[in-house]
């Protein structure tokens, strides 16, 4: 009886193994980044935290006159998935590259 236990155990080690469900999160980063012309140090830098804000950046990077700024959007999408740092990989994204993350 006790050899049968070993086989059942191990069986149901890996079955709630592979039933385990996948979990991602899309991370987007979405920034107006403007360099004056005459000088490209300074620069102005506004991102979104979330995706209703995007109308906010895009007025903002319109904002700066052609004539003195050089602007461009930044807007990019990194998928995280699985693995027990998926969130800490989020966070990292979130936090150093201005991204947003979202689970899915």
């Amino acid at each position: 009886m006790k050899y049968l236990f070993f086989p059942f155990l191990f069986l149901l080690l890996v079955v709630s193994a592979t039933s385990c469900k996948k979990v991602c999160y899309d991370c987007t980063q979405y920034c107006a980044y403007c360099a004056l012309k005459s000088d490209t140090s300074i620069i102005y830098k506004v991102c979104t935290s979330k995706y209703a804000d995007r109308l906010r950046v895009d007025s903002i990077e319109s904002s700066f006159p052609d004539s003195l700024y050089i602007c461009n959007i930044l807007n990019k999408q990194v998928e995280v998935c699985d693995g027990k740092n998926a969130i800490d990989q989020a966070i990292t994204y979130y936090e150093q590259e201005d991204y947003f993350c979202t689970a899915h």
